[in-house]
């Protein structure tokens, strides 16, 4: 037995008693120095007055008279679902002006200011009539997009749009595919490779159009993206090409093969495209990366006896003891930050009361990690929303009054019009909503709140989905994940138990998002501040020798852009900062109005 005298055991305890108050005070001092009790992003956004007057609104009648301003040509409707909706968006996300014309006849320019490029939709276009128009524009270097192309029969009924668009013959009108590959440097994201391994992976992920048109190419093509067949002997130079260019004796032809214009990723696509028709290409984007995670955390004991089955203890043990160290978990590895979009109680049909204690005790942690308190509206069926948010309104501000929530959470975006009133609700600055490709990625939904629908889902991640996500990433350097933490409480089938969900969760936000770690890492409150100066600033641009000039109009603290170049790199930004996202391509974020950027040879 080990025997110690007094002035040992003396200074043996003084040490512990010293270091068990260390250890307290550093957590008394972080309660005192941290206001868990405010939203820590309300500030900041309370001193952003952009609103929806201040978005820059392209030009769409009289853009030709602007001899100042970039504009395009339409051959097409803008304002049709698909195609149309797309080219839309990505005119006012680039402030490119947009000429828009229902037939290649109508297409006309004045000599002295010609568009920066003609967009075509397939469905406009005649190819016994128009080949020879087109011929002409691009013979006098008018660089030309066919955001999807004429049935092959039509095709070969015209030589003039075979040789325009370098298809030297149609091998099959129709070949069915095992997958598809799209090439390194075109969309941001590195080489795609889309052919499932084994049929798990292909049930989970492969959800592709698995047939095109096969066309054979001229030389002076390159190809893009193409279709992947049975046959392993066929070289990719000859294999059935979905997305391609062909350099004409004039003007350059770039070609899709399919219908990848009327989707989301369609903006990056077109990107891409400029990027490749030009030798630099700049333009503006959001660089924000949202996680949101819906209807967590929640206060009530819900669904008592499915809980003691799947977990063996109550909803809010669950919550606290297993899914909040995993969510922690998740900002930690992957550095994304969170938005909680926090419900007291899920189904307010149940008797069970919420515990609203907890509340604040979940405010404190969140506020430790960075994440952002945010409020669902998730109204389950025979509950009316506007009960819902009072019956909120009472357990929240009865933990936490002074508390303001500048995101919601809604299944529908039109029910902020039912809601908007309530109380609660008064600091709403953004809606967040379910992935709705019907409309913008990004959009103003009142001129004072902003609209961000989801273009993730955090457990999914199919072939269509990664492209969808390379081309946002592209086109605007965003994303916004949703996790349904619904399914927690109220799971719709088996595999939904949290164990399953994190894994889905962490595996793809570890793997599929991690080409695109230099880009900012937001809550909603956040990237609501980026979303509104991106959509109210404007820019022009000129380069001389190796130096680019980028000038800002209705500048705001700062600005994003991403640069794609061709052989060169970036080593100065003279008014703001750079990072390389890949070869080739730049995040550059502006601090000033002016920004300069040097290149050189690499």
């Amino acid at each position: 037995m080990l025997n110690l005298d007094r002035r040992t055991f003396f200074t043996v305890t003084s040490i512990m008693i010293v270091i068990f108050f260390m250890f307290q005070i550093a957590d008394v001092l972080r309660f005192f120095w941290n206001d868990y009790h405010a939203n820590q992003y309300y500030e900041d956004a309370a001193s952003d007055s952009l609103t929806g007057k201040d978005v820059y609104r392209i030009a769409e009648e009289n853009a030709q008279a602007d001899s100042n301003k970039s504009y395009v040509i339409y051959v097409g409707d803008p304002k049709s679902e698909g195609k149309g909706h797309i080219v839309s968006q990505w005119a006012t996300y680039t402030k490119r002006n947009l000429v828009s014309v229902t037939s290649v006849d109508a297409c006309t320019w004045a000599q002295e200011n010609p568009p920066e490029i003609i967009l075509l939709d397939g469905d406009y276009l005649n190819p016994k009539s128009d080949g020879e128009k087109i011929r002409q524009w691009t013979g006098a270097g008018m660089d030309v997009i066919f955001c999807s192309l004429p049935s092959p029969t039509a095709l070969v009924s015209s030589q003039d749009l075979m040789d325009i668009l370098g298809i030297a013959r149609v091998t099959r009108e129709n070949v069915d595919l095992v997958g598809k590959r799209i090439f390194e440097g075109f969309l941001l994201g590195g080489d795609g490779y889309y052919e499932p391994k084994n049929e798990e992976e292909s049930a989970m992920r492969q959800d592709l159009v698995l047939n095109a048109p096969w066309y054979e190419l001229t030389g002076g093509s390159k190809t893009y993206m193409i279709g992947l067949i049975e046959d392993k002997s066929v070289r990719n130079e000859k294999l059935p090409p979905l997305m391609w260019r062909y350099d004409t004796s004039g003007g350059t032809v770039f070609a899709v093969n399919d219908d990848y214009i009327a989707d989301y990723m369609g903006i990056g696509i077109l990107d891409a495209i400029m990027a490749e028709a030009h030798d630099y290409e700049i333009y503006p984007v959001v660089n924000a990366q949202n996680l949101a995670f819906t209807d967590f955390p929640s206060f009530t004991d819900e669904n008592m006896d499915q809980m003691r089955e799947y977990y063996g203890t109550p909803l809010r043990a669950v919550y606290r003891d297993i899914v909040w160290p995993d969510i922690a978990s998740i900002m930690m590895d992957t550095g994304f930050k969170y938005t909680a979009m926090v419900t007291p109680k899920l189904d307010y049909t149940a008797e069970e009361e919420p515990v609203g204690g907890d509340f604040s005790n979940y405010v404190r942690l969140l506020h430790q990690y960075g994440a952002e308190v945010g409020l669902s509206g998730t109204a389950f069926p025979g509950v009316d929303l506007n009960d819902k948010i009072k019956a909120d309104a009472v357990v929240l501000n009865k933990n936490m009054p002074n508390f303001y929530y500048l995101s919601l959470f809604l299944q529908d975006p039109n029910q902020w019009n039912e809601v908007k009133d309530e109380e609660l609700l008064f600091a709403t600055r953004t809606i967040a909503a379910p992935i709705d490709r019907s409309k913008p990625v990004l959009s103003y939904l009142t001129e004072n709140v902003t609209l961000q629908n989801f273009t993730d889902n955090g457990f999914s991640h199919t072939y269509t989905e990664d492209l969808r996500l390379r081309g946002l990433e592209t086109a605007l350097a965003y994303t916004n994940v949703s996790v349904d933490m619904s399914k927690v409480p109220y799971p719709k089938e088996a595999g939904d138990r949290w164990e399953n969900l994190f894994l889905d969760v962490s595996k793809n936000l570890a793997t599929f998002w991690k080409p695109f770690h230099k880009f900012d890492k937001t809550t909603l409150a956040q990237s609501d501040q980026k979303i509104r100066r991106f959509l109210a600033m404007d820019y022009t641009k000129n380069r001389e020798k190796d130096v680019i000039t980028v000038d800002i109009q209705n500048f705001r603290e700062e600005a994003d852009f991403i640069l794609r170049t061709h052989g060169e790199r970036v080593w100065k930004v003279s008014g703001g900062t750079f990072a390389e996202i890949e070869r080739g391509a730049y995040i550059i974020k502006a601090e000033k109005e002016q920004i300069t950027i040097s290149l050189k040879q690499e």
